[in-house]
This record gives C-alpha cells, sequence and structure tokens, in this order.
C-alpha cells in the first residue's frame, strides 16, 4: 500500500502544473521499453511509455504518489513515495525493469 499525503488526482483547475515523467529500460540490456504500463496507485491515471520509452503524467496536485510499472514478461516495479513540490516543477525517474524469470520442472514419471 502507498502513502499518500493527499489523495492523488488531477488538478482540474490547471494551478499546479506538476507531472511525474521518465523513461523505462530493460535492466539487464539496457534497451528502452515500448507500451509499459506506467500507473498511479489508487487511481484511474494511467500512462504508457511511447517508442522510446519515455512516459509523462500531466496536471498533478502536489502530494505523494505511488508509481505502479507493469510489463508482460518483467517483475511489476512499484515506487512508492514519489513526492511533488509546489516549488518544483515535477519528478524524472529512470526506471529500470527486470526479465521476470519462469522456474520450469519436469516430473519424471
Amino acid at each position: 500500500m502507498g502513502i499518500f499525503a493527499k489523495e492523488p488526482s488531477l488538478d482540474s483547475d490547471n494551478t499546479n502544473r506538476l507531472s511525474i515523467e521518465g523513461m523505462v529500460s530493460d535492466k539487464l540490456s539496457g534497451e528502452f521499453l515500448t507500451r509499459v504500463k506506467v500507473r498511479l496507485e489508487g487511481s484511474d491515471i494511467v500512462e504508457y511509455t511511447d517508442f522510446n520509452g519515455k512516459f509523462r503524467i500531466d496536471y498533478l496536485k502536489p502530494g505523494k504518489y505511488t508509481v505502479l510499472v507493469e510489463y508482460i514478461s518483467y517483475d511489476i516495479r512499484k515506487l512508492e513515495t514519489v513526492s511533488l513540490d509546489r516549488n518544483a516543477s515535477g519528478q524524472d525517474l529512470s526506471i529500470q525493469l527486470q526479465p521476470s524469470t519462469v522456474k520450469v520442472s519436469a516430473n519424471a514419471n
């Protein structure tokens, strides 16, 4: 569970134009990943990385957010307490995802 100073939401009146942005890459190869799901826990706010592994979530209010990063065949990454402050324009993240490992066992009959 994430810890929030305020419940995250879009800033509908645009008085605060804070953002969370960044790039997502493969931890082993360094290759940028396309169409990775980036979402804010406890909200309906979702964004996907572009062809260069970049994403941006705009119009957020100041506060603390938990960012979940999900991609098929990779471990889910949870970034807790990403803080947005009124005195900064936002938060820039560099996220590396670890490929999932699947254990296969053969039953000898």
